[in-house]
């Protein structure tokens, strides 16, 4: 089987290829360094001579907040999406799987509500109607807070790369507010073998894809000194406004249906990223 990922050189993209290409043929398409050269701002009309059988879109553009930004997120999240689709087609894909984010939940009231959530619950609106135009399979996954041991993961989860730096080099750190708030965090290879067992079984609809458990800021903090055998500690500053939550409920009827449950909580990721830095 032939997968082609579209964002070859996304914080995903680079994880997915190194764990999928021992199941199937792998290629990546992006701007840079990946196997067909295509840049969702501009017209992907491209001449190439490709066939795949799947394509996971992972390519997106991350916030912003001046006019060139918002534009850039509508552009390469909403009408990239309709072209990514517009060439799986040309292609023969025969399951297109875009990969979105919990985000697309978050109201106008929480931090979470920006261009680039937005942006994303208008892509996943464009790919149920293109898809649904032309007959082709579609699976939306949307992740919880995605990291491992990349640190690329990093601009995107500042939090808890933040926790980790600290953690590994005996600081301490001092969170927001004073409400030990939660997160639901989801480490990068749970989230492959997920799409894995969706191309697999070819598993088509709308998913939610979250860890099971969600964890406090302390038990978060608790783990990375662990790991890192730190000496860290943390403190409290009520003059700032708290930390938000960012929880989810599982859907475990989905979890059933792949016969997968995320594996890695909080406690061995921070052990798998503190063992990385020693190579």
């Amino acid at each position: 089987m032939k997968v082609l990922i579209i964002g070859g050189k996304s914080s995903l993209g680079l994880e997915l290829k190194l764990f999928l290409k021992s199941n199937y043929q792998v290629f990546t398409a992006g701007r840079s360094e990946c196997d067909i050269y295509l840049d969702l701002s501009e017209n992907c009309d491209s001449e190439i001579d490709f066939k795949c059988d799947v394509v996971i879109l992972t390519a997106a553009v991350f916030g912003g907040d001046d006019l060139k930004s918002y534009e850039n997120n509508i552009t390469v999240n909403v009408l990239g999406t309709a072209r990514s689709i517009k060439l799986a087609n040309k292609f023969g894909a025969k399951h297109f799987i875009l990969i979105s984010t919990m985000s697309i939940y978050s109201k106008e009231i929480s931090p979470s509500y920006r261009i680039y959530s937005i942006t994303k619950k208008q892509s996943e609106e464009i790919a149920q109607f293109v898809t649904h135009s032309i007959n082709m399979p579609l699976t939306i996954l949307r992740p919880s807070q995605l990291y491992g041991e990349n640190e690329s993961f990093k601009k995107h989860q500042p939090l808890l790369y933040k926790i980790i730096e600290c953690a590994e080099f005996n600081d301490d750190i001092t969170f927001h507010g004073q409400k030990n708030s939660m997160r639901n965090y989801l480490h990068v290879e749970d989230f492959n073998e997920i799409i894995r067992r969706v191309i697999d079984q070819k598993v088509i609809g709308n998913y939610d894809c979250v860890n099971t458990k969600s964890t406090t800021l302390i038990e978060t903090f608790n783990a990375a000194i662990k790991a890192f055998k730190s000496k860290s500690n943390f403190t409290f500053d009520n003059s700032i406004n708290d930390i938000f939550d960012n929880i989810f409920q599982a859907d475990l009827d989905f979890y059933k249906k792949i016969d997968f449950l995320p594996q890695i909580d909080i406690i061995n990721g921070m052990k798998r990223i503190a063992n990385s830095k020693k190579v």
